[in-house]
C-alpha cells in the first residue's frame, strides 16, 4: 500500500491484520487507523471517532431517508441486481448526515461497542494473535501471577458478548478472589456426586425407559398422560384407593381427558401367577389399550406382569428367567407410597404357587411406560406404612450400592437417596397426615427404583423371597429383619462396599478408614430401625430354628453379586442370626 508505514519502517506500529475482501483503504485512512491502534486509550464512545470502528472491512451505515441505495438493514447487503451505492456524491453525504444525526442524539455508548477492560491493560495486544495465544496456553508466559489468567478469560468473554446482570464481575484489585476448595470451612467430606474409586471406572450401562412426571398435584395429569397411549383403560388399584383424598381428582382427570375406564380391578397382597393370568383375561375381554395402576409395589408389579399379556406357558418361561425386551400394553404407574420404586424398575415380583417361590419377571420391556409420582397422594398413608415403605427404599440404597454390580452412577444415586431417606422418613412417620412432607422420601424412593433397574440387591432381599412366601409377611418387614445381621457380616468381611456409600451419604469423612466408614453406616441404619419401630426379629414373624433348613433350600436367584458371595452354610447362619434380631 503506497505511503502506508509497516512494522519494518516503524517499530512502534503493529502490522495490520489480513484484510478481508472489500473496498481498499486510502493512504490517509490507513494512517489514521494505525495511529488509533498505537495509542492506549479506551475504545471510543464518540460515534465520529474512527478508533471505535472495526479494523477489517468497514461496514457503511444505512443512508438517510431519500439517499443512497443501501439495504435498509445497513449491513452492506445488496439485493440481486441492485447497484452499489455510496460511491458518488449523494452516498457520501447520506453517510455524513446519518453520522451527524446519530451523534446528536446518542449520549451513551454506541450500539455494538465493546465493553469491559482492554486486553492491552492486561499486557496483551488486542489485535495480535501472537500476544494472546501463548498466554492462554501457558499462564507463566503472560504478565503478573497465574491468577491473571482467569481474569483474562473473563475479560474476553465480557468483551465478546453483552454484559449480563446475572454474571458476577471478575475479581479486581479491590475485590477478593472467589473462594476455592481450600478456603471452605468444615471437615473434608467426599461429595455426593464423586468420581468413583479405583476399580469402579470402566464400561457400564444405564437404562431408563420410563418417562417420569414428579411433583405435588401431578395426579391431575394422569388423565392426559394415559390419553397419550389409549382411550380404554383398565384401572387397577389397591384396596385403600377410594379412601385417598386425591382419588376423586385422579378419576376426574381421566374422564376429562377422554379416557374411559372400561374395567376396574383391585389388587391386594403379593401377586401370584394366578392373579396375573386372571388380570390378563379381564384385559382381553374389556379390550383395554392402557393400564392405569394406582398402588404400592404389589399392585404395580401385578400391572406390569399382566401388561405383557402372557399365556400360562409363556408366564412360566418368564418366571424361570427369560428377559423381556419389548413392552406390550402401556402402563401408567402411580405410587401412593414412597418405598418400592416399582414405578420405574424393570421387574415384577410374582409368586409361583406351584413351586411356592417368589420369582421375578425382568427386563426393560417390563417397565411402566409412564410414572406419575405425586407426594400428596402419599401423605394420607398410615405411619406404619410410611415407616415400612421408607425402610424398603433405604434397603434398596444400601444393597444396590454394596452390590458387586454397582456402577458409578448407581453409587452416586444411592448416596443422594440415603441422605434424603435417613432424614425424611422418621419425620414423615412421626408427623400427622395433614402436616406430613413426603416429597423428599418419594423422590429418593424413585431414584432407588432406577437403581434396581441398573444394579442388583443383595442377601436381605434375596433371602426375603422364600421368607415372605413361607410366612405370608410383608416384604419390608422381612427385609428389616434380615438387614442387621447382613450389615454386621458385610462390615466385617467387605467393609469397602459399605464405606463407599457411607462417604457419599455424608456419614463418614473422606479420610476415614473403610472399617470406620462401614461402622458409621451400620450404626446409622440400626438407629433408623429403632427410631421408626422397624427393629424386627424373625422370631416375631413366627420363624423358628427348625424352619431355617427349609428356607435355605427354597432360596434361589443371583447371590454372587453380594459383597461376600455366600455358601449355603453362610445363608443358614444369617437366618439363624436374624432369629434374635441380628
Amino acid at each position: 500500500m503506497p505511503g502506508c508505514p509497516t512494522r519494518r519502517g516503524r517499530a512502534d506500529v503493529p502490522a495490520l491484520p489480513p484484510r478481508r475482501a472489500g473496498p481498499r483503504l486510502g493512504p490517509e485512512r490507513a494512517r489514521r487507523l494505525l495511529r488509533a491502534r498505537s495509542e492506549p486509550r479506551t475504545i471510543g464512545h464518540d460515534p465520529g471517532d474512527l478508533r471505535g470502528r472495526r479494523l477489517q472491512r468497514p461496514r457503511h451505515r444505512p443512508a438517510a431517508a431519500g439517499h443512497g441505495g443501501r439495504h435498509p438493514a445497513g449491513r452492506g447487503i445488496r439485493r440481486p441486481g441492485e447497484a452499489r451505492a455510496g460511491r458518488g456524491h449523494q452516498g457520501r453525504h447520506a453517510r455524513r448526515a446519518g453520522d451527524a444525526d446519530r451523534g446528536a442524539r446518542d449520549d451513551g455508548p454506541r450500539r455494538g461497542a465493546r465493553r469491559g477492560p482492554q486486553l492491552r491493560r492486561l499486557g496483551v495486544d488486542r489485535f495480535s494473535h501472537d500476544g494472546l495465544y501463548p498466554l492462554l496456553a501457558d499462564p507463566r508466559a503472560g504478565p503478573g501471577a497465574d491468577g491473571d489468567v482467569p481474569r483474562l478469560l473473563r475479560s474476553l468473554s465480557r468483551g465478546l458478548r453483552p454484559a449480563s446482570r446475572d454474571v458476577r464481575d471478575p475479581p479486581g484489585p479491590d475485590q477478593p478472589p472467589l473462594p476455592g476448595p481450600a478456603d471452605r470451612a468444615g471437615p473434608e467430606r467426599e461429595p455426593v456426586i464423586a468420581f468413583p474409586e479405583p476399580g469402579l471406572v470402566g464400561t457400564f450401562g444405564f437404562q431408563l425407559p420410563t418417562r417420569i412426571r414428579f411433583g405435588p398435584g401431578t395426579r391431575r395429569d394422569v388423565g392426559p398422560v394415559a390419553a397419550a397411549h389409549g382411550r380404554r383403560a383398565l384401572l387397577l388399584t389397591g384396596a385403600s384407593f377410594h379412601s385417598n383424598p386425591g382419588a376423586p381428582e385422579l378419576l376426574a382427570g381421566l374422564a376429562h381427558a377422554g379416557v374411559e375406564v372400561v374395567e376396574r380391578a383391585v389388587g391386594g397382597g403379593e401377586p401370584d401367577d394366578g392373579a396375573v393370568l386372571q388380570l390378563v383375561g379381564r384385559l382381553t375381554s374389556a379390550e383395554a389399550d392402557v393400564i392405569v395402576a394406582v398402588g404400592g409395589g404389589s399392585v404395580l408389579d401385578l400391572a406390569k406382569a399382566a401388561a405383557l399379556r402372557p399365556s400360562r406357558e409363556r408366564l412360566a418361561e418368564l418366571l424361570l428367567g427369560e428377559r423381556v425386551e419389548r413392552p406390550d400394553l402401556p402402563v401408567v404407574a402411580v405410587p401412593p407410597t414412597a418405598g418400592s420404586g416399582a414405578e420405574v424398575s424393570h421387574g415384577a415380583i410374582v409368586l409361583d404357587r406351584a413351586a411356592r417361590r417368589k420369582r421375578g419377571v425382568r427386563g426393560p420391556g417390563v417397565a411402566a411406560r409412564e410414572a406419575v409420582v405425586d407426594p400428596e397422594l402419599m401423605a394420607s398413608a398410615p405411619s406404619s406404612v410410611v415407616a415400612g415403605s421408607g425402610f424398603d427404599a433405604i434397603a434398596h440404597a444400601v444393597e444396590t450400592a454394596a452390590s458387586r454390580a454397582a456402577s458409578p452412577m448407581a453409587l452416586d444415586l444411592a448416596g443422594i437417596a440415603l441422605r434424603h431417606l435417613l432424614d425424611a422418613v422418621p419425620r414423615a412417620a412421626a408427623a400427622a397426615p395433614e402436616a406430613r412432607d413426603v416429597g423428599p422420601a418419594a423422590y429418593a424412593a424413585m431414584l432407588m427404583g432406577i437403581n434396581l433397574a441398573n444394579s442388583t440387591t443383595c442377601l436381605p432381599h434375596r433371602l426375603q423371597y422364600p421368607l415372605g412366601a413361607a410366612t405370608g409377611t410383608g416384604h419390608a418387614v422381612g427385609v428389616a429383619a434380615l438387614t442387621p445381621a447382613w450389615l454386621r457380616r458385610t462390615a466385617a468381611g467387605a467393609p469397602a462396599h459399605l464405606a463407599r456409600l457411607a462417604r457419599r451419604a455424608g456419614l463418614a469423612d473422606r479420610s476415614a478408614s473403610d472399617e470406620a466408614a462401614a461402622a458409621a453406616l451400620e450404626a446409622a441404619i440400626l438407629a433408623h430401625l429403632d427410631a421408626t419401630g422397624m427393629r424386627i426379629r424373625l422370631r416375631d414373624l413366627g420363624v423358628m430354628a427348625r424352619d431355617v433348613p427349609r428356607l435355605v433350600e427354597s432360596g434361589e436367584g443371583t447371590l454372587h453379586n453380594d459383597p461376600l458371595p455366600p455358601s449355603p452354610d453362610d445363608v443358614r447362619d444369617l437366618y439363624l442370626a436374624s432369629l434374635e434380631g441380628g
